[in-house]
């Protein structure tokens, strides 16, 4: 099964390029740099949302929707799903941009609180996300902890 301990691991020696297309070796991320963003995204970010009741923009995965009943559900955005070719038992389920109101990350805040550059930041989130696409592609189970609730596919 591929868990989140599997998933930030992937995503150790990515590269990064600037605008010219050329590797800039001297800002490959860490382990450490992953793990620091991933606890500060649901730490700082996912969980007080969550309990807020507030809707939850994943950008690029999708959105978590709160409903009147204190349940949330997870709806996948539809370019995520285009993108990396995920295949869901209900496509009605995934979504469509600006479709919910939802709370966006602020990439600026969560990086100070993290330590971390926004540049750093940034990219590392969007690292983890673009192997967690690869990994619901490609592994024939995963199960990423999101603390407020698994996703799970197979």
């Amino acid at each position: 099964m591929y868990t989140l301990s599997s998933l930030l691991p992937d995503c150790v020696g990515k590269f990064i390029s600037n605008q010219d297309g050329e590797v800039q070796l001297d800002k490959l991320l860490d382990g450490r740099v992953y793990a620091k963003v991933w606890h500060t995204v649901l730490n700082q970010w996912l969980i007080p949302h969550y309990q807020q009741g507030k809707n939850i923009n994943l950008a690029p995965l999708g959105i978590i929707i709160q409903s009147n009943e204190s349940n949330a559900h997870f709806i996948f955005s539809h370019s995520f799903i285009s993108n990396f070719k995920i295949t869901i038992d209900d496509p009605s389920d995934d979504m469509y941009d600006s479709h919910y109101s939802t709370t966006s990350i602020n990439f600026h805040t969560l990086a100070k609180l993290a330590g971390i550059k926004t540049e750093i930041f940034r990219t590392a989130y969007n690292h983890i996300f673009m192997q967690l696409g690869v990994a619901l592609k490609t592994e024939p189970l995963v199960s990423i902890d999101f603390t407020i609730g698994n996703l799970t596919a197979q």
